[in-house]
């Protein structure tokens, strides 16, 4: 037998999903800038951006 979750539960997971899908589009574009040499770490963890290419 299967519980209907209330509404507000419903939205909660579906902000959360889709939380989830921004995250890890945006870890993957930030993984992509880092191999591609266009963004790197210097001192102190601070990132560097080449603009020339």
């Amino acid at each position: 037998m299967k519980f209907a979750a209330p509404c507000g539960m419903d939205a909660e997971m579906a902000g959360l999903e889709a939380r989830r899908v921004k995250t890890r589009n945006l870890k993957q574009a930030m993984m992509q800038e880092l191999l591609t040499g266009r963004t790197r770490l210097v001192e102190n963890g601070k990132l560097k951006v080449d603009s020339a290419r």
